[in-house]
């Protein structure tokens, strides 16, 4: 597998692939290194500072033996059809640039630098992130569309929320196994950054999200008056103890009435099973008198 690897990585000499190895396993495969010479080892930093280099934004969270590196590998062969962009690898952990990530990539920013907060940098034109909640919501907010590539959980469903809104495209991480995973990312990169509805929709929805009637803070503020100024509201309690019967309460007749539902279920059940038995069964002996019947005669 190691030396199909290697081979695929040669094919592309203009690229320039950093592959993330310890000591160890540098020493062991030396002479493998040295047959690409558009591959370089490099002793990165932790795990999640690494995962989130090669992925763009993919959040400390994800586990990075789970992205194997015929999936990481097109995320850097995408930028050199983009000659004209400039690209800058983000730590989503620490939110410091990864330097010397490449030594002959000019698109890839090599200049130590640190964004407070990375999607409302002015000259931001695309957010590769899992979507995460957090991910999405900046986004949103910074009026950033973003390439949703979703590896668990909640990002799923907030990735179908931001294409269904047009704040973004979704790319199936599943289809970087293939052959053509490069194309895919490129696709979407080319949509993204040339379609304008992309960019107008998300500053659509950034300017929704910003000219809210209420924000969050005014809403707090003005809860805390009210409450404040009234104290107990007892008319905003849900029924209790004193309203309701210890019966009620606890939900006995709710429990009692599902206990009941499901015996009959099962009785009705065991009922057509038994029956349902008998007539194979009979059957069954029925052929068997009907053949000692002809025999017989």
């Amino acid at each position: 597998m190691m030396k199909s690897i290697m081979g695929a990585f040669r094919r592309f000499p203009k690229i320039h692939f950093i592959w993330k190895v310890d000591n160890v396993t540098v020493n062991n495969n030396l002479k493998m290194f040295e047959s690409a010479p558009n591959v370089h080892n490099f002793e990165w930093f932790r795990q999640p500072a690494i995962l989130v280099g090669l992925f763009w934004i993919m959040g400390a969270e994800t586990i990075a033996k789970k992205l194997i590196l015929r999936r990481a590998s097109p995320f850097i062969l995408i930028f050199h059809p983009f000659s004209r962009q400039n690209w800058t690898l983000l730590s989503n952990k620490s939110r410091t640039i990864l330097m010397n990530i490449t030594r002959s990539q000019p698109r890839i920013s090599r200049t130590p630098c640190i964004f407070i907060f990375f999607p409302e940098h002015p000259n931001t034109r695309a957010f590769i992130t899992h979507c995460g909640q957090n991910s999405l919501t900046e986004s949103a907010r910074a009026g950033v569309p973003i390439i949703g590539i979703p590896l668990f959980g909640d990002q799923f469903y907030n990735c179908i929320v931001g294409e269904t809104r047009g704040l973004g495209v979704q790319v199936d991480i599943s289809h970087l196994k293939r052959g053509n995973g490069e194309n895919v990312l490129v696709e979407a990169l080319e949509k993204i950054l040339y379609q304008p509805k992309y960019q107008q929709n998300a500053k659509i929805i950034s300017k929704k999200l910003k000219l809210t009637p209420f924000s969050p803070t005014e809403r707090l503020v003005k809860w805390v008056e009210f409450a404040a100024e009234f104290g107990d509201l007892p008319e905003l309690n849900l029924p209790g103890e004193k309203e309701m019967n210890w019966f009620v309460y606890y939900s006995l007749d709710v429990i009692l009435f599902s206990i009941i539902v499901l015996v009959i279920l099962f009785w009705v059940a065991f009922k057509c099973f038994k029956w349902i038995l008998f007539l194979i069964i009979n059957s069954w002996f029925t052929k068997i008198r009907e053949k000692e019947e002809r025999k017989q005669k």
